[in-house]
């Protein structure tokens, strides 16, 4: 199904401009609270268990938490295939199906003229290439900031998204909208796109987090991952590319490929830790 542009501002664009109004706002009220964020792993649940779990290990037990960390990655990968194969197998169902092509038509029913171009652009922030350039310099900041090349191997999972991604669709083989409408190439469940941006900027947010930076600059950090993650998925759907549950799916493919990488890198024992740590111990002796 295909259909006019029409040259003037139409309700696709009110519905992006009051997400985002709404992700600022969140983020605006976030950052007015007092206070430093610090380590994240040392104060919620369950990275400070996972945190205690290292430091216990840490003195006579490093190549089992080495090993620990390995085998957390393994089977957080197996179980994120699993929950994806379950969603996927959702979206072949009748309600999902229902609800996905009324708003699939709405955003193809309310396209304009001036604004599809740079929607194509944008869009593309999802891609290989942009997500590839965005991990290694994000990451080459954070190593450096850190002393340590952690972050910049944890940022470099493009081609581990990939490669998941295209598993999962291999499993589910779930149903893709029709290419008369869509402009530009349609996607399956999950969005790739959709997911890479959460998992990226993403995991740019946490390790900012974890390296004890100001409550502003990390509310910040996540209130942008949240702006890119809402207008990539917007733009997908505005372009015909992909129905709203597999933004959703993306979204929640590339959150949970982050919480099973970042808990798998909680484990190790690195050395910028344990410097970390003793100087807590001596701050805490003092």
């Amino acid at each position: 199904m295909s259909s006019p542009l029409s040259p003037a501002p139409t309700p696709t664009l009110t519905l992006a401009v009051l997400g985002v109004a709404a992700i600022v706002a969140a983020g605006a009220w976030l950052a007015r609270t007092p206070g430093r964020t610090g380590a994240i792993e040392d104060r919620r649940w369950p990275w400070s268990r996972i945190a205690g779990l290292r430091r216990r290990l840490d003195d006579g037990g490093r190549p089992w938490l080495v090993l620990l960390s390995v085998l957390v990655l393994a089977l957080g990968m197996a179980a994120l295939l699993l929950v994806t194969w379950g969603i996927g197998a959702l979206t072949k169902t009748g309600p999902v199906m229902r609800l996905d092509r009324p708003v699939y038509d709405w955003f193809v029913g309310h396209r304009a003229a001036w604004l599809t171009a740079p929607v194509e652009a944008f869009t593309g922030i999802g891609s290989y290439t942009a997500a590839g350039v965005i991990s290694a310099v994000c990451g080459a900041l954070l190593a450096l900031r850190r002393r340590t090349v952690l972050p910049l191997v944890l940022l470099l999972t493009v081609p581990l998204e990939k490669y998941l991604q295209l598993w999962a669709g291999t499993l589910i083989h779930a149903p893709r909208p029709p290419a008369a409408s869509s402009i530009g190439p349609v996607g399956g469940f999950p969005s790739g796109g959709s997911a890479r941006v959460v998992l990226v900027c993403g995991m740019a947010a946490w390790l900012l987090a974890e390296q004890r930076s100001s409550r502003r600059s990390v509310v910040a950090a996540w209130t942008a991952t949240a702006l890119l993650a809402f207008a990539e998925g917007w733009s997908r759907m505005y372009l015909g590319r992909h129905w709203v549950v597999d933004v959703l799916g993306g979204w929640l493919f590339g959150a949970l490929i982050m919480v099973v990488l970042l808990a798998a890198a909680a484990l190790l024992p690195l050395p910028a830790r344990r410097r970390l740590r003793r100087r807590q111990l001596a701050g805490d002796r003092a």
